[in-house]
């Protein structure tokens, strides 16, 4: 039995992609900011920016991906794909972003149960400073990866369990801000929501 989202229900979907999107996007917005100050660019606000925008991200992620298929979630899933002109090369559905906030206590586990002392978490200019201070040796790295941010290529790495994984960033909110262009768009032409609010308020 094929499940119909009402354009109110569709609507009111639409609008909480939105809301995450805002999110991302203002979270992204004082990462570049904080970054782009020599003296502030080492503070752990990087990292809560960081952590912001990807969870928002991953909220989209979950809308229309979600984790369990149920014919209600799979009808939510498309009829926002549809809308928002998501498909599945987009880097918003890419597992990355959802594995990064939902497994961080995992990610935490491996650097003890490898029995590291030594973890990396700081902000490079370049790859190339990233090399300087962790030179590959014999296909290991001498630190184990919590953290690390590139700013000219805008690239969030961290260690997984596949090895280390990267996140570009300007690709990801390059998305973001297409969802919510698209987004404000479609409400701004086809709002069907009606609320009503108490006197007073």
């Amino acid at each position: 039995m094929s499940i119909e989202i009402s354009p109110a229900h569709r609507n009111l979907l639409v609008e909480e992609v939105l809301v995450q999107a805002h999110l991302a996007i203002e979270a992204y917005i004082r990462l570049r900011k904080t970054v782009a100050n020599v003296e502030t660019r080492q503070r752990r606000e990087v990292w809560a920016f960081i952590q912001s925008a990807l969870s928002h991200t991953a909220m989209i992620s979950k809308y229309m991906d979600p984790p369990k298929k149920s014919q209600l979630s799979k009808a939510r899933a498309k009829a926002l794909k549809d809308l928002l002109v998501v498909d599945e090369t987009s880097p918003v559905l890419s597992r990355n972003a959802r594995n990064n906030v939902e497994h961080l206590d995992e990610r935490l586990d491996l650097w003890i149960g490898a029995g590291e002392k030594r973890i990396l978490e700081s902000v490079f200019v370049s790859r190339k400073n990233y090399d300087y201070l962790n030179p590959p040796e014999a296909g290991e790295r001498r630190w184990f990866i919590k953290r690390v941010y590139l700013i000219d290529e805008d690239t969030f790495m961290s260690q997984g369990q596949e090895g280390l994984e990267e996140i570009d960033l300007a690709e990801l909110m390059t998305e973001i801000i297409r969802i919510q262009r698209v987004a404000e768009s479609f409400l701004a032409e086809d709002n069907t929501i009606v609320r009503i609010h108490p006197q007073g308020a």
